[in-house]
């Protein structure tokens, strides 16, 4: 069955379902036009705080399309996008910026704009704890590599891929990503490097070749002091110490 235009489709979901809200984003793969039949339509839709008790996350099939629903109040909205400089990961933000915006237009623009500034304004820089830790998890997976079964190598090398590609570019303040975003974020960056990083972990998953990867990782961790294990101590945050009221 032939799906009908992903724009029309948002419209009738704003129309029908969220009308009271006062801007609905359509974004996602489909409006940078790299999505394909299967692709889904990524939703943020912000609702005045009286008119939503509860911020959600929902997931729909909607006239053959899936959509991934980010429903939030004004109150939500705040948090979430406060959270990101923190987080490194501009989620709501880029929903926001590529989206296509339906209901309150001199709203949507004005949130266009303050996420645009975020976004220039770049993530927070990691603090020396911060690339502590990270330089150790990293070298932990490292040395976890010499799996018992390839059960526990894939396992070690789909968190490795994740925790190495966020520390290169939160190391050097840029902005993040998940998965798929993941290696948009890092071509973004740094192309030439971005190709290796795909060659490395590769040779590891398919041909259980780690040579490059090694060298990627030294190569990233070198900056920051290498890789890091013994000598690493960290502490419970205080809460964990407090007797049990």
């Amino acid at each position: 069955m032939k799906k009908r235009p992903f724009l029309e489709v948002a419209k009738d979901l704003f129309n029908e379902r969220f009308g009271k809200a006062k801007v609905m984003f359509a974004s996602g793969s489909l409006v940078r036009g790299e999505g394909t039949d299967k692709s889904d339509i990524d939703i943020h839709i912000i609702f005045a705080n009286e008119d939503l008790p509860k911020a959600y996350r929902d997931t729909i099939i909607y006239y053959n399309y899936i959509c991934e629903l980010f429903v939030q109040n004004e109150n939500a909205f705040e948090y979430f996008l406060g959270q990101e400089p923190g987080d490194g990961m501009p989620v709501i933000m880029t929903m926001d910026i590529e989206g296509v915006p339906f209901g309150d237009q001199e709203y949507a623009a004005e949130i266009k704009r303050r996420a645009q500034d975020m976004l220039a304004a770049g993530p927070l820089p990691l603090t020396e704890d911060q690339i502590m830790a990270k330089r150790y998890s990293i070298a932990d997976l490292m040395d976890d590599i010499p799996a018992k079964n390839d059960g526990e190598l894939l396992g070690t090398l789909s968190v490795l891929q994740q925790r190495l590609g966020d520390f290169f570019l939160r190391a050097n303040n840029r902005w993040s990503g998940h998965r798929k975003s993941l290696h948009r974020a890092l071509r973004n960056y740094d192309s030439d490097f971005a190709e290796r990083y795909v060659r490395a972990f590769s040779a590891a998953f398919r041909e259980n070749d780690m040579a490059p990867l090694e060298k990627l990782v030294d190569e990233v961790l070198a900056p920051f002091g290498g890789r890091l294990m013994a000598g690493y101590k960290s502490f419970a945050p205080d809460k964990a110490n407090r007797p049990k009221e």
